[in-house]
Order: C-alpha cells, then sequence, then structure tokens
C-alpha cells in the first residue's frame, strides 16, 4: 500500500502538469478497480484544501471538496475515519467555518465524540 501524499491530489484537482496528471489518473483509475491500495490522512485532506483554494490555485471550496469526495470514496483508497472526514468536506462545502471545524462537528454528529470542548462562538 502507498501512502498518498498532497501534492498527487493537487495534481487530479488542479490539472496543472499534463504529465503528471496521467501518472495519477491511471493511479486512481487502477485503485478504482481494485489492482492497488493507496492511504492517506485527514492532514494531507487539510493540506489539499488550503493548497487549492489559496493564492496559488484561487480554486472554489466547493469544488475542490466536491472533487475530493469523489476520491475518497473509491474503496481502496484507505483512510482513518473517512466517512468523518467526507462529512467534514461536505459541512466545510456548505458552511463559513474553516475544515478543523467541521471536521470536529463531523466526529461529534458521527457519534465518534460526545461534545466539542472549544473556546470557539462559531463552533459552539
Amino acid at each position: 500500500m502507498d501512502f498518498i501524499d498532497t501534492n498527487i491530489f493537487v495534481r487530479i484537482i488542479t490539472f496543472d502538469n499534463a504529465e503528471q496528471v496521467k501518472i495519477v489518473e491511471k493511479y486512481f483509475r487502477a485503485m478504482a478497480l481494485k489492482e492497488n491500495n493507496g492511504f492517506t490522512s485527514e492532514a494531507v485532506v487539510a493540506e489539499v484544501l488550503y493548497v487549492c483554494t489559496s493564492r496559488i490555485y484561487e480554486l472554489d471550496k466547493e469544488e475542490v471538496c466536491a472533487r475530493l469526495i469523489s476520491l475518497l470514496t473509491i474503496e481502496n483508497l484507505i483512510m482513518d475515519h473517512k466517512q468523518v472526514v467526507i462529512s467534514a468536506l461536505e459541512k466545510y462545502a456548505e458552511r463559513n467555518l474553516d475544515f478543523v471545524d467541521c471536521l470536529s462537528l463531523s466526529y461529534k454528529d458521527q457519534g465518534i465524540v460526545g461534545q466539542i470542548f472549544s473556546f470557539d462562538k462559531k463552533l459552539n
């Protein structure tokens, strides 16, 4: 199993390097066909959101979230608490909260935690 880093997701979301996009598309296609397995983390997802919506790419957060969700739903892409992350991406696309706050809400909504202990008024 491979660890899939931020730059791999950025390539497939931004299409900014045609040669690398072909490699990444082939990799994800093979994963969708269950020919390989990949693993990624919440930190990678957060970094992808930051990079793709920053001044570098200036992509719309709803579009980035939709593309990420479509990739994360590939069965052979492994991630701890994947459904929590997908739920957080859906919240992030819809709300005026940062991704980490949406992730916290999703952990609560999925019953993994009881309450959120925070001084953040938006979150509470």
